[in-house]
């Protein structure tokens, strides 16, 4: 039994010991130039494990943009003025999901889209509560 775990000790610290060489090598995030006369919003969703599958929809003064997927980030140009963003509005999320900007040329802002699960009864049948965030 010892001459075992004698073996088995060492391979497990090999193991461990190549998991910390690895890393993750991401690219840093740099802002692209404001166009002239345009407003720049970049709006991104940080990777998580809640609504990991669930892309909702955004509307940009109630008209459909895109669906927004986890570790998505979106960049949108948009002529200077007074803008809500919602997140699919015929759906029944909780949470904050619908903003109003005014956007000025020339100006870049960041809007993250932040999102949870909660479950209110696990013994009994209850719909999960998904709740989705948009932050400035």
């Amino acid at each position: 039994m010892n001459k075992i775990i004698l073996t088995i000790l060492p391979a497990i610290g090999l193991l461990a010991l190549s998991a910390c060489s690895t890393g993750n090598h991401v690219a840093k995030f740099v802002a692209a130039g404001a166009e002239p006369g345009l407003a720049t919003v970049y709006i991104y969703r940080p990777t998580v494990m809640s609504n990991a599958v669930y892309s909702p929809d955004l509307y940009i003064n109630d008209e459909f943009r895109q669906s927004i997927k986890n570790a998505q980030n979106t960049l949108v140009r948009l002529p200077p003025g007074e803008y809500r963003f919602e997140l699919e509005p015929g759906k029944n999320y909780s949470g904050i999901t619908t903003l109003t900007l005014s956007l000025q040329a020339g100006e870049t802002r960041y809007i993250r889209v932040d999102s949870s699960l909660k479950l209110n009864s696990s013994s009994n049948y209850q719909p999960y509560q998904r709740s989705f965030y948009l932050v400035t």
